[in-house]
């Protein structure tokens, strides 16, 4: 719950007109429990259990991995592809 701004709660289309969620709401579209959270300005970020990363917010700045011409902002977390490098969690 929080700022929704730019869908930076990843909640989905559903709740792109709400600036603010004032409850806990189930995030859609990860497919395992979070291991890390991270919040920015206005994105935010999840690594899963096995080690896979998701954002979610604004990219007007490249904050989530893609380029700046495809997308400026995302309200569902996509996955950051990792095809040359890994990422271990402990």
């Amino acid at each position: 719950w929080g700022s929704n701004r730019s869908g930076r709660l990843g909640l989905g289309p559903g709740h792109d007109h709400e600036e603010m969620v004032l409850t806990p709401q189930r995030v859609p579209n990860l497919p395992g429990g979070a291991r890390a959270i991270a919040a920015g300005g206005r994105h935010a970020a999840a690594l899963l259990r096995k080690g896979r990363l998701f954002l979610t917010g604004d990219n007007s700045c490249g904050q989530l991995g893609q380029s700046r011409s495809e997308t400026t902002e995302v309200s569902t977390f996509q996955e950051l592809p990792m095809n040359d490098y890994s990422l271990r969690v402990r």
